[in-house]
């Protein structure tokens, strides 16, 4: 280490931290407006060609105008109010039952007028939803309708796949976080679109709440200067249209948005909504006359508490009803008379009466109600089955262990097994984030008298159209997310649902005929809900919001701009984030964003993450540290929903001897990325059955690395990808120099995400302390999950040994304990140059404090060598360290102002997901082509390559040397602990002998 740095000092690398011009701020670009005669002339064609496709309508198309016409929204009363308001204010908030009709036919009812007016060309309307599955399903439901191909004037835009519209007179439905890219990069894109609808507004996402102060900020600005700004409408089936609207409508820039509201009553058909008092007694009565039922609801599986769940359920219905009910749950439609006088910018506003608050709460947080009871939803499924003859059945469960519990129960069950199996009767689907390509399936047709059973989360709850669901189970419970700045504490409870999500998930029967719903809870459980679900904002980790807002030119101050949200987050939780944006190194000390942030906050992962590629191409290991930086943290590589318990001995396998979960996963991908690339399908399958590698996971993480390879195309440390040939394989081998080295990946991975260190605690197997003094748990997933002591005895396992981790999450059942979940176990050196922060303590000279609670001693063996030295060489080598990265990062952003965008041509595959795809159209329809800038003069790496090469070398070959002492101690130990094995055995045949021969003596 002394070596290296004496190199490096030699070769130019500066003693102190330097400090380098911030680049210029990019500004977008700037879309160039069609002229007056252009927009007249191409108003009418469009206008002829609607004319000619209304005045002899073909069969088809005739057909859906029928259909259309039967929706609550297509009433010609509805429709005209609808357009009325739409023209005379800048914000309309819709407020519509479920299968009103609201996200495909408002859209088309404002286009329908533009185009039929002759003002089509300038109608060019975008439609954010909630998820990808929506906006793709809703734009191809709303296409067939106008009898189109994908594409004419209908298109779509999410994540790695697109089909854009025409420019004008089209409909663009697009995912939330594509839309709020789009206005934090470039807010010319307000000039492009004449109508920006925000459909499912009532989920509250931080990506809506900041695109609503964004549109908000954006159109008062361009009123104030009398530019031109596009409508703004609002829909939901459940919102608080009042508090929207007071919302939307504040004073900004000495302006005022005018704004409307309207209720669209009235639904295609009625449910009958049930709740567990009321068909309990029929599964009782069912359960007396057939064996197999009594199982379901006396299940003997001490994982399934159905029985103590209904119980708990019922003794709640009884606690509630014993106690007087005063105020109902208000929301804004019920407001008080100090609320009226209030602008109502606080959207949430849930309030329940003092006297059962404390029941409600109380039950919460209570595992026993918020229990998955599988045997009464498989009995509930059963009961609907039988007690009907048509219609599908969608039930809505907590999570994907939930709809693999209650599938393995259906298709076990002895009358239900055949008539899945041959699919002929009945079928059974998955609905989950994680199945991107399976999600899709539930839409294909299916043999007549065919009955769908669809067993998803809360991705069921808004948008998808499943129009032959006639019955809904809802289990009532839904899991979120809730991160604790103060520890870096991520928890995703089970909790209950708001009565806005019982309303949507009622919604989603009867839309064929009239429906049903049956409510696995009581109707005083269903009372004591939340009027509204909690902001997003409010519970999450707010550092890749920071970012993004931080990199957008539009946004001047964070901490101001959070607090203009709907819904303001603590500012704790924004200076959490800002602190930790500051610690990546992409913001300065007086927040400025950097030239890396800048990097950072155009790539699609966590900041974190990104840094790490970073670190990769830096260090000469891009090929493992950018599969990494692909992980999604919540999509695991090992899939548990089809392992199981299987999973650990699979990533155990993978791991080898590495001790860390992460190169299990780069292992685990390799192996993937190969067989997939060779068009191996024996061994694709083969990894996905036997190892449960989610090849799903893999593909999706290939997309992500070829974005952030070409991002670091853009900033000049990669060559240019062949498109044509696998991500993977197109990186320079000198980039992968040190890709073997694992204790390197180990060592550039300890700052992903909230990580930190924890230390074991005594000689516990799986006991750790956390910066906090929590108790912590390895997760019995991961690799380092140690079941047997042998494990731990042969790898001298002791306390304080020191373990990195990615993830840290509360126990459900147990909020002191916590689970660890990504690690890795390392070594006390590269704790020490690697952890976020180290001091050195004035009172103890050979005392190492690291991230502000790990006391870290340092021994010296070797004599002649002191410890106190060995701690200032450690300090030094890691400040030298920082310098280097410092020094080799800092301009990286230099062509950023420059970086080309992409033309759109119709459809790809591969859609970056940054603001400017989502304002691209074909060129036939108005657009001009954008001049790529000249790129030749693209930065490398700030550093020489001699130092590079010397520095990254030492460190290398300091981690090497610290690992190989390990393994060494390691061997040692285990030959130790096979001699005392061995001895102990044949003493114990001697003993055995010595027995022997006595009771033949006597």
């Amino acid at each position: 280490m002394v070596e290296t740095l004496k190199k490096a000092r030699k070769l130019g690398l500066p003693d102190a931290a330097q400090t380098f011009p911030l680049a210029e701020p990019s500004h977008g670009m700037r879309f160039p407006r069609l002229s007056k005669l252009r927009l007249e002339r191409l108003s009418k064609w469009l206008l002829d060609k609607w004319k000619a496709k209304h005045t002899d309508p073909c069969p088809e198309f005739k057909y859906h105008l029928e259909q259309r016409k039967t929706l609550p929204v297509m009433a010609e009363e509805a429709q005209r109010e609808i357009l009325r308001k739409v023209n005379e204010n800048d914000v309309l908030v819709v407020r519509a039952n479920t299968a009103s009709g609201k996200t495909t036919q408002i859209p088309q009812i404002i286009l329908d007028e533009a185009l039929s007016h002759g003002r089509g060309a300038s109608c060019h309307i975008a439609i954010s939803q909630p998820r990808r599955i929506s906006a793709t399903s809703v734009a191809r439901r709303v296409a067939k309708e106008r009898n189109e191909p994908l594409g004419e004037s209908v298109g779509y835009l999410v994540r790695f796949d697109s089909v854009m519209p025409r420019r004008s007179g089209s409909l663009l439905y697009c995912t939330a976080g594509v839309l709020l890219k789009s206005l934090q990069s470039n807010h010319e894109m307000l000039t492009t679109f004449s109508h920006i609808i925000i459909d499912e507004v009532h989920e509250r996402s931080i990506i809506t709440d900041c695109t609503l102060t964004l549109l908000r900020d954006l159109i008062c600005e361009r009123k104030s200067q009398q530019l031109p700004y596009p409508k703004l409408l609002l829909m939901s089936a459940t919102i608080s249209s009042r508090g929207f609207a007071n919302y939307l409508t504040r004073s900004r820039y000495g302006v005022q948005l005018r704004s409307a509201e309207i209720d669209i009553g009235g639904s295609l058909f009625p449910v009958k909504a049930q709740y567990l008092q009321d068909f309990l007694p029929a599964l009782e009565m069912r359960r007396e006359q057939d064996p197999e039922f009594l199982k379901l609801l006396s299940p003997a599986r001490k994982d399934d508490p159905t029985r103590a769940f209904i119980r708990h359920e019922l003794a709640f219905s009884e606690a509630m009803l014993a106690k007087p009910q005063t105020a109902a749950v208000r929301g804004f439609d019920q407001p008080s008379c100090d609320e009226a006088e209030q602008e109502g910018d606080n959207i949430n506003n849930n309030n329940n009466d003092d006297e059962s608050e404390a029941l409600v709460s109380d039950s919460r947080e209570d595992p026993g109600a918020l229990a998955s009871p599988i045997g009464l939803i498989a009995a509930t499924i059963f009961h609907v089955l039988e007690e009907s003859v048509s219609g599908d059945i969608l039930v809505f469960l907590v999570g994907w262990n939930d709809i693999e519990r209650t599938a393995e129960l259906l298709e076990s069950h002895p009358v239900l097994k055949g008539k899945l199996g041959d699919g002929k009767e009945l079928r059974l689907f998955k609905l989950h984030s994680s199945l991107t390509e399976t999600n899709d399936r539930v839409f294909d047709e299916i043999p007549a008298g065919c009955r769908r059973i669809v067993l998803a989360t809360n991705i069921a709850e808004t948008s998808i159209t499943l129009p032959n669901v006639e019955h809904v189970i809802d289990t009532g419970k839904i899991r979120q997310r809730f991160f604790n700045e103060q520890n870096g504490l991520d928890t995703f409870p089970a909790r209950w649902i708001s009565k806005s999500n019982r309303q949507q998930r009622e919604g989603r029967a009867g839309r064929v005929r009239p429906g049903n719903y049956y409510g696995l809870f009581t109707r005083e459980r269903a009372e004591s809900f939340d009027e509204i679900t909690p902001a997003e904002m409010t519970r999450v980790d707010l550092t890749e919001a920071s970012l993004d807002l931080k990199a957008s030119p539009i946004v001047s101050a964070v901490r101001e701009f959070f607090q203009r949200t709907p819904t303001p987050p603590k500012p704790e939780a924004v200076e959490h984030a800002l602190q930790y944006l500051h610690r990546l190194g992409a913001l300065t000390m007086d927040e400025r964003i950097t030239p890396l942030g800048k990097v950072l906050a155009r790539t699609p992962v966590h900041p974190s993450m990104m840094r790490a590629a970073l670190m990769g191409v830096l260090f000469q290991c891009l090929e493992p540290m950018l599969i990494i930086a692909c992980l999604e943290i919540d999509t695991p590589m090992f899939s548990s929903n089809t392992g199981g318990n299987k999973v650990p001995a699979s990533r155990k396998l993978f791991a080898a001897d590495s001790e860390s979960d992460l190169i299990a996963d780069v292992n685990a991908f390799r192996k993937c990325e190969a067989a997939l690339r060779s068009m191996d399908i024996e061994t694709v399958e083969s990894l996905a059955q036997v190892h449960f590698i989610s090849t799903s996971t893999v593909k999706y993480m290939l997309k992500v690395a070829r974005q952030l390879c070409d991002e670091l195309h853009l900033v000049g440390l990669l060559p240019a990808l062949d498109p044509d040939q696998s991500v993977f394989a197109s990186i320079p081998a000198d980039l992968n120099k040190h890709a073997a080295c694992v204790p390197l990946l180990k060592a550039l991975s300890m700052n992903l995400y909230n990580s930190d260190l924890a230390l074991r605690k005594g000689r516990l197997l799986q006991s750790f302390t956390t910066s906090g003094g929590e108790k912590s748990l390895i997760s019995h997933r991961g690799v380092n999950f140690l079941a047997k002591q042998e494990e731990s005895v042969r790898k001298l396992r002791r306390p304080n040994d020191l373990l990195s981790y990615i993830t840290r999450r509360q126990d459900t059942e147990t909020p002191t304990t916590s689970w660890l979940g990504h690690t890795s176990m390392v070594t006390p050196l590269i704790a020490a140059i690697f952890c976020r922060s180290m001091h050195l303590p004035e009172e103890q000279e050979n005392t190492m404090l690291l991230n502000d609670w790990i006391q870290m001693q340092v021994n010296i063996d070797h004599t002649g060598f002191e410890a106190g030295a060995a701690v200032k060489i450690i300090y030094e080598f890691r400040k030298a360290l920082e310098r280097f990265c410092t020094l080799a990062l800092t301009e990286m952003d230099k062509t950023a102002s420059r970086q080309p965008e992409l033309a759109g041509n119709g459809r790809s595959s591969d859609v970056p997901p940054y603001a400017p795809s989502l304002l691209n159209g074909n060129q036939d329809a108005g657009w001009q082509d954008q001049k790529q800038e000249d790129q030749q003069d693209r930065p490398t790496i700030l550093v020489s390559e001699q130092l590079r090469t010397s520095f990254v070398d030492g460190v290398v070959k300091a981690l090497e040397a610290d690992d190989l002492v390990l393994r060494e101690m390691f061997a040692r130990n285990a030959l130790e602990v096979e001699q005392r094995r061995l001895q102990s055995e044949a003493d114990r045949r001697e003993h055995e002998a010595t027995k022997l021969r006595l009771r033949q003596s006597t």
